[in-house]
Parts: structure tokens; C-alpha cells; sequence
């Protein structure tokens, strides 16, 4: 089924102004992350610092023959300052769409695996927009099912960790 903010209101992410996907379910949540499943449900707040390993996919359904590639990102808020689109955590996929001419790969997941570091206080959120497509005015629908978020610490501050990057 479609997914819909804390408003009620379904995604349309074939948009350039990314919409932050909102969380509704907890299938685990320790003590070092704060996240309501019912009002601002698109931040997850950590409270301690370290370096945390970020996982997400988001499921989309292009609704049109339109060619499109949806683009998702992490956003980060340090304490006390602004949410700006985090390096190296963005995702692309690429769809055809499934109507018009005939059903093509309408139903596309994205993914995304990388480390960030946060301080205490710091929030995330996902974001996904239109990259490209032919069409701006079809509507591409996130996906409840294969559309998630994880985070796991893997090093506190003062710990030692390894990332890696290819630039």
C-alpha cells in the first residue's frame, strides 16, 4: 500500500523539493535514540555522540509511462543548528513506469548503507525527490512495505572506527 505522513497525506516524490518520509512503526529502539510514530515521525533524535552506521531503502511506484529516477538523501541537524543534505549517503533508482505503452519496472527500491557521525542532541531524517523524469506531473508513490530506516552505533566518541571513502 501507499505510505502517507503524519498527516494522512500520500507521498507524491516526483517533486525536485524532497519529501522527508515519516516513520510509523518501531521494531526496536534503544535508549540512545528519541522518535514519536505520531508527530514528527520523519526525525530520529540520537543522544549520544559516536559514529553510527545508517541503513535505509524506500520502496516507489511510478503510477504513469514516465521515465524516472527518484533520488533519496540523509539530513542532518547538529544541536542547535539547521538540517543540511548529509555527503556520501545518497541513493538513486530508476524506473520506466507502468502505464501507457505497457508495464515496465514500475516498482523500485532504493538503498543506501554508509556511516555518519553525530553528536549528542544531533537529528536525521530521509528525504527523497524527483532526480529526473520525463514527466513532472505523474505521480510516483512511496511504498509502505520495503521502506525503512536503521541506525546502529558502532563507535562511541573516543572509540575507534573506520570509514572509508572513494574520493
Amino acid at each position: 500500500g501507499n505510505h502517507s505522513n503524519d498527516a494522512g497525506t500520500e507521498y507524491n516524490v516526483n517533486d525536485t523539493t524532497a519529501k522527508y518520509i515519516c516513520f510509523k512503526n518501531e521494531q526496536k529502539k534503544d535508549s540512545i535514540y528519541t522518535h514519536s510514530t505520531s508527530s514528527s515521525s520523519e526525525e530520529v533524535t540520537v543522544t549520544e555522540a559516536g559514529t553510527y552506521m545508517i541503513f535505509y531503502a524506500v520502496r516507489t511506484d511510478n503510477l504513469d509511462d514516465n521515465r524516472f529516477v527518484a533520488e533519496a538523501a540523509i539530513y542532518h541537524q547538529p544541536s542547535g543548528g539547521s538540517y543540511t543534505e548529509r555527503d556520501y549517503t545518497r541513493a538513486t533508482s530508476y524506473s520506466r513506469g507502468s502505464g501507457g505503452s505497457g508495464v515496465y519496472d514500475f516498482d523500485i527500491q532504493l538503498n543506501f548503507a554508509g556511516a555518519l557521525e553525530l553528536g549528542a542532541g544531533d537529528k536525521i531524517k530521509l528525504g527523497v525527490k524527483q532526480n529526473d523524469a520525463d514527466d513532472s506531473s505523474d505521480t510516483v508513490r512511496v511504498q509502505k512495505d520495503g521502506t525503512m530506516l536503521t541506525m546502529v552505533r558502532v563507535a562511541k566518541t573516543g572509540n575507534k572506527a573506520s570509514i572509508i571513502s572513494v574520493s
